[in-house]
């Protein structure tokens, strides 16, 4: 039986919440400790999945999702990687304290 207050449907309501609310929470925890390239690349798998799925393309959203994951973990990983060199590189050109010339 589904209630209904007007226009709203409060059983739709309370599926919406029951998923949006976790995900919300979770979202917000995992971006603040992801890189932003990761972040985007979770928003675009997400969205490509969302869209084929509207599309009625079942093969094609898992194939086409996966595809998007790993060039998503793919850019992630290159995108580490430059930021650890550039700060290896930054630590190697900086004088140590008891250097001469250091104040």
């Amino acid at each position: 039986m589904v209630v209904s207050v007007g226009d709203a449907d409060l059983g739709l309501a309370a599926t919406l919440l029951i998923g949006a609310v976790p995900g919300v929470v979770a979202g917000s925890l995992v971006s603040s400790r992801v890189s932003g390239s990761a972040v985007r690349w979770a928003l675009v798998v997400l969205l490509t999945g969302s869209g084929l799925s509207m599309l009625k393309a079942s093969t094609v959203i898992l194939l086409g999702c996966l595809a998007m994951a790993l060039l998503g973990t793919l850019t992630a990983v290159r995108d580490r990687r430059l930021v650890r060199s550039a700060a290896a590189e930054t630590a190697d050109t900086v004088e140590p304290a008891g250097a001469p010339g250091s104040r």
